[in-house]
């Protein structure tokens, strides 16, 4: 899961602060620019600091699950390691049969004959 710029974040949101301390102290002035809103940027900045706190929970949730998993597949690799151990040798590392259990049979080696 990608990281939320930490840095970005808590600029925009002082900025959106300070944006809606300044519309609150100047609004009253004569042509002040109606588009800009206090309630706009408060809401914008909460819901900039909401969603925040969802994705580090997500993130958190994410992170605790991934281990969860990671401690499972080892658990079950080891048991699978030590059944395969079992079928080699309960039929021979050799026999065909193995293949029934998803398992390769080991090759016959064969050692070349030099030439004299």
């Amino acid at each position: 899961m990608p990281d939320i710029n930490i840095k970005s974040f808590n600029q925009l949101v002082e900025m959106l602060e300070k944006m809606a301390e300044g519309v609150k102290r100047h609004q009253q002035e004569d042509d002040f620019p109606s588009v800009i809103k206090e309630d706009y940027l408060r809401t914008s900045k909460n819901q900039l600091e909401d969603l925040r706190g969802s994705y580090e929970e997500a993130s958190g949730r994410a992170k605790r699950l991934q281990n969860e998993y990671r401690e499972s597949e080892a658990k079950i690799r080891g048991e699978l390691s030590r059944f395969k151990s079992i079928v080699y040798g309960f039929y021979g590392k050799k026999n065909p049969i193995v293949t029934d259990f998803g398992i390769r049979p080991f090759k016959e080696k064969t050692v070349k004959k030099k030439d004299k």
